[in-house]
């Protein structure tokens, strides 16, 4: 319901500056760096469920702090909150997901889950485009209010979970795990690697510069958020299924090289928006938005696949903790940068920025060994 208008509450509607309402993405993600290491011994000492649930409680309470925060102080103590819940969550989901099934059926259950995600996202972006109005607080607040309402239903799932699910690794092998074995990993830090930019210059830039380069920049009415995001996930819901039959025809290696290609290429329309007359700019932002969603729907399938793959299960949940860290070190960087290029009036060179970091990480999945595992 609110993933896409932090920036634009903080800017628009509370009245601090872009440039702020960036730093507040980046502080988040600063102590999601910090909180992500613990984040995975705690799932592989006591299982993804437990974590799962601390993380929903710590959201939701978040969101509904964030709806009345009034100070920069507040803000940030907010967000302390909010970034504990967001590091605990996305590691915990992706091992009990990974551990309900078998390693064939993962890249399906993954895909679904993707799936199951977008319909909510657009579900949400239909709902906030209605409950929203510009300028006007009290709607934003009664939409913070609504996500918090929907973090505590996923709760009553996740405490409905089977214990087994939530239990640490085989309790009969004695290896403990450390970070130092999953640095060890060379394909996985290679995949680490090109994952951070495809973050960056992908969901990161899309998800926390587009909305503020939609309003501020292009002068649209937050409105159009929920109609973009909307048509990006109706896109993902139709795609996933013939996509996932595609994918299982092709390598990883290969998928993720167009996902690079794809998104690129989101941002060449993006860019349009400059020489464009007023009346195409959303349809042109529409159209950006569904080509992104083809990339995703690549993308979310094969990378907790290929990860989940390359790692020996009682470092799962410290592997999928330092993956979730790529979100954290994108965030810190791409929420600045689109602030400081818009209060600069570089939003030009923000885009162009976006279009070749998209192609910068393809090097290095050339250089991943997609399905072993090689160490130092």
């Amino acid at each position: 319901l609110t993933m896409t208008l932090f920036m634009v509450y903080l800017h628009t509607i509370r009245g601090f500056s872009a440039g702020f309402a960036g730093s507040v993405l980046s502080f988040m993600a600063l102590v999601s760096l910090a909180i992500n290491p613990v984040i995975g011994i705690l799932i592989d000492k006591f299982g993804g469920r437990l974590v799962l649930i601390g993380g929903l409680i710590l959201k939701a309470t978040g969101t509904v702090a964030f709806a009345f925060v009034t100070t920069k102080e507040q803000v940030f103590a907010v967000a302390i909150l909010m970034a504990f819940g967001d590091s605990a969550n996305w590691p915990a989901q992706t091992v009990c997901l990974t551990r309900l099934v078998d390693e064939e059926a993962r890249q399906k259950v993954f895909a679904f889950s993707f799936m199951a995600l977008n319909l909510g996202i657009a579900i949400g972006g239909i709902v906030a485009s209605f409950v929203i109005t510009a300028g006007n607080l009290l709607s934003f607040q009664r939409l913070y209010l609504i996500d918090a309402l929907t973090y505590l239903v996923y709760l009553t799932f996740a405490i409905s979970l089977p214990s087994w699910v939530g239990q640490r690794f085989d309790k009969e092998d004695k290896q403990s795990g450390s970070y130092l074995e999953v640095f060890r990993i060379k394909d996985l830090m290679r995949l680490f690697r090109a994952s951070i930019l495809m973050i960056l210059f992908g969901y990161a830039s899309v998800s926390a510069g587009l909305p503020l380069f939609i309003t501020s920049v292009l002068g649209g009415s937050p409105k159009w958020l929920g109609l973009i995001w909307a048509a990006n996930c109706i896109g993902i819901i139709l795609m996933q299924a013939p996509m996932l039959r595609w994918l299982e025809k092709h390598s990883p290696k290969k998928t993720l090289v167009y996902v690079g290609l794809i998104w690129a290429s989101s941002w060449i329309l993006v860019g349009l928006c400059f020489v464009t007359p007023w009346i195409l700019i959303l349809p042109l932002q529409i159209t950006s938005s569904v080509v992104f969603g083809i990339g995703e729907t690549i993308w979310s399938p094969t990378i907790p696949t290929v990860v989940n793959s390359l790692i020996p299960d009682h470092i799962r949940g410290r592997s999928n903790a330092l993956m979730s860290l790529q979100w954290g070190i994108a965030g810190v960087i791409a929420a600045p940068l689109a602030g400081f290029l818009f209060d600069a009036g570089l939003a030009k060179l923000w885009v162009a920025i976006m279009f070749f970091g998209c192609l910068a990480p393809i090097p290095l999945i050339n250089r991943v060994h997609f399905g072993e595992v090689t160490q130092k």
